[in-house]
């Protein structure tokens, strides 16, 4: 199972601290798709190579999420292509 953070794990905690349940009970291939975040990764299975992103993470065209996104596709391994699937929690709105 790969999860992805949604609306009811901001729930605040101590300290006003948000996700902290979300960060400390899921790992997550973050580290591994060269990510630098537990809320956007990838991953490859049964010939299909799937995209997690954050709906909670700066995701315009600055941001380093959008920076990896790219950067994540272009090195996608090749016995996946052309087999892409993204997943987020919560709708784009710009």
């Amino acid at each position: 199972m790969m999860v992805i953070e949604a609306n009811h794990e901001i729930e605040p905690q101590a300290d006003g601290i948000t996700f902290k349940s979300y960060l400390t009970r899921f790992v997550v291939p973050s580290n591994e798709s060269g990510s630098n975040s537990n809320f956007y990764y990838s991953f490859d299975a049964g010939g299909v190579h799937f995209i997690m992103l954050g709906a909670y993470v700066d995701y315009n065209s600055s941001g380093a999420q959008y920076a990896w996104l790219k950067d994540n596709l272009d090195k996608a391994t090749p016995q996946c292509d052309p087999l892409a699937c993204s997943c987020m929690a919560s709708a784009l709105v710009q």
